[in-house]
């Protein structure tokens, strides 16, 4: 108990000033804290992204399926196809040799000039088989394979891998078989099993890079919720740890924001890279940017959910879209009380009609 006459400003002073000198390590630690797990949150937020559309796009067999047959629609991936198909059929020799024994003899002087239109007249024939077979069960056929054999490539599933090797392809035997059968020819017996020359479509090389991410790809799931829950908490704490909470939120935006951005970037800068370096793989550059659609439509979710936090925690933004709000009701409150009913079916049918167009 105070006793009369005495003074403890000193000691309370004392005390505060303690105070203040113990929280300075604190603030100094949340300062390095708060960027270190916005960087985090983000690292996890894109590669979580990654896996996300590997595993909905890549690995999932319907939506693959539906990608490549949109793929194999394109008139420069038949193009292609058709002349890979015309050359193999020509390079056989077997329809030279048919050309040789069914030709009169009277004109047997024209078997050369034949022969040397061959392919030009094969790739047509092509075209046409594959105009119209592609859309049964044969293109369903190729597709299926070729997700396949992907999923053997990406899980390292050498008992597949050893039967069917290690390269990408498409499995062009029953179309080659077909356009044999269309220019009057039996198909070979050597022919009848796909080799690297006959009745394949090499789409990629070498694919060591992707059985390398086998181990990533068979625990995916796993992966992905790490990932996703990492980034979750990796953002709460940062929010935590920000000096203010208003600018915590701001610099998560800032930071899914600029995730949609690097993954929109990668995504163009691969296909530029593909195109410079792989003119010649048509098929390729197709099946790669049909894959991307989702991931382009996840990078563009991030953007809008990023921009929408900035702008909810900016009050320069707040203060604009009040001004905005404001001026539209004052417009509204303008306008003849008989003619607002017309506003809303108007703006819905304006609205449908451009979601009609844009999706057509």
């Amino acid at each position: 108990m105070a006793r009369p006459g005495e003074d403890f400003s000193g000691f309370a002073s004392a005390t505060s000033a303690d105070a203040d000198t113990a929280s300075v390590p604190r603030r100094g630690w949340l300062a390095i804290a708060y960027p270190v797990l916005l960087v985090l949150a983000a690292v996890f937020l894109f590669l979580g992204n990654l896996l996300i559309w590997i595993n909905s796009s890549v690995l999932d067999g319907e939506n693959f399926s539906a990608k490549v047959g949109d793929v194999l629609d394109k008139p420069e991936v038949q193009d292609r196809l058709a002349n890979v198909l015309a050359q193999q059929a020509v390079d056989s020799g077997v329809i030279q040799e048919e050309v040789d024994t069914q030709i009169p003899q009277q004109i047997a002087f024209l078997a050369p000039v034949v022969n040397g239109q061959l392919e030009t007249i094969l790739a047509e024939a092509a075209r046409r088989l594959l105009a119209s077979d592609l859309a049964g069960s044969v293109g369903r056929d190729m597709t299926q394979r070729l997700h396949g054999q992907l999923l053997a490539i990406l899980t390292d599933d050498q008992s597949v891998l050893q039967v069917q090797g290690d390269s990408l392809v498409f499995d062009l035997q029953e179309l080659l078989n077909r356009l044999f059968q269309r220019a009057g020819a039996n198909p070979p017996q050597r022919l009848q099993q796909a080799s690297e020359r006959f009745g394949t479509f090499v789409i990629l090389d070498d694919t060591t890079g992707l059985r390398q991410a086998s181990w990533l790809l068979k625990n995916r799931e796993e992966i992905i919720f790490g990932l996703m829950a990492g980034s979750v908490v990796s953002f709460g704490l940062a929010f935590a740890a920000g000096p203010d909470k208003r600018k915590a939120i701001n610099g998560t935006g800032y930071a899914v924001f600029w995730v949609g951005v690097l993954t929109l970037l990668i995504v163009v800068i691969g296909n530029l890279v593909l195109a410079q370096v792989a003119p010649e793989r048509t098929v390729a550059r197709e099946l790669l940017k049909a894959l991307e659609d989702n991931l382009r439509w996840q990078s563009f979710g991030l953007l809008v959910l990023g921009a929408c936090l900035v702008l909810a925690s900016d009050q320069r933004a707040l203060n604009a879209i009040g001004k905005l709000e404001s001026g539209v009701r004052s417009r509204y409150d303008a306008i003849d009380p008989s003619a607002r009913r017309y506003i809303l079916p108007v703006v819905g049918g304006g609205a449908i009609l451009l979601l009609l167009l844009a999706s057509s």
